[in-house]
């Protein structure tokens, strides 16, 4: 964002459960490029029982206490989920008329669950990563709060945790943004389930995009993830703090299978069986 952003001025809010040491660095980065950087703590206690699955934490559920636990004074955000990359100005999303809805957001590119949700014929559902925010109207129809008693009272209705609470509860109130502001893995390709086949359509997308989001399981920080853009990542964080991080998931094993994966996937399953 501020790599990518620089003459803009920035107020970031950190909605967190980590202690401040683990995120000491932060300081250093707002130092750097002159912003200033809130760390907004919570006990997770308005979220805590709310399922979770795979690699979704109850972390996800936080963007929904934005409304409680932001400057009463904020009356508009630009929220982003952590496994974003910002490659590009933002100053004409900011700066966007919501034209009365309570948020932007761009389309989810593979989620169909309208019958499950009970969303409307012809209604499309947005992906929750990237939302521009009205946050005076947020906080006056309860969104948040809202959204959190559906997940705890019609758990039934839910698929992709928080993300299908919002579209439940903002049916008909929310912009849709073309999709350079919110690059889903999917709209890059042909998705196998361990990496992304890219297509032409695909690498245009990837130039366009100003925000990209690392969806599915494919992460950036994850030595095995075989994501097209990873290296995107890779570039930004080596101007941080974190420049020295090591993938938790990078030891022998694993660079050997994807060498395999890479060079010679069809001795892949043969290694598989020795182990």
């Amino acid at each position: 964002l501020l790599q990518s952003n620089r003459g803009e001025t920035f107020r970031l809010f950190l909605i967190t459960t980590a202690d401040d040491a683990a995120l000491e660095g932060l300081h250093e980065i707002g130092c750097r490029y002159g912003c200033t950087i809130v760390l907004l703590g919570t006990d997770g206690r308005a979220i805590e029982g709310l399922p979770v699955a795979g690699h979704i934490s109850v972390a996800s559920y936080l963007r929904l206490l934005m409304g409680e636990l932001l400057p009463k004074e904020v009356d508009r955000i630009l929220y982003l989920d952590s496994d974003i990359v910002l490659n590009g100005p933002v100053d004409e999303l900011w700066r966007m008329d919501l034209g009365g809805n309570i948020v932007a957001a761009a389309i989810d590119e593979v989620v169909d669950v309208h019958d499950k949700l009970g969303l409307p014929p012809g209604a499309s559902y947005f992906n929750a990563g990237v939302l521009l925010v009205d946050l005076k109207k947020w906080r006056e129809t309860g969104i948040g709060r809202r959204a959190i008693d559906v997940v705890r009272n019609e758990p039934h209705r839910i698929t992709w945790w928080d993300q299908c609470a919002l579209n439940a509860v903002l049916q008909s109130r929310w912009l849709r943004l073309d999709r350079r502001w919110n690059l889903q893995t999917h709209a890059l390709g042909r998705f196998t389930g361990s990496r992304v086949i890219v297509d032409e359509a695909g690498l245009t997308r990837a130039k366009d995009a100003a925000i990209v989001h690392f969806t599915t399981p494919l992460k950036p920080w994850l030595y095995t993830a075989e994501h097209p853009l990873k290296q995107l990542y890779w570039r930004y964080l080596k101007k941080t703090p974190w420049k020295g991080y090591r993938p938790p998931d990078r030891y022998a094993h694993t660079i050997l299978c994807r060498i395999l994966v890479r060079y010679c996937p069809i001795l892949l399953p043969h290694y598989l069986r020795l182990r």
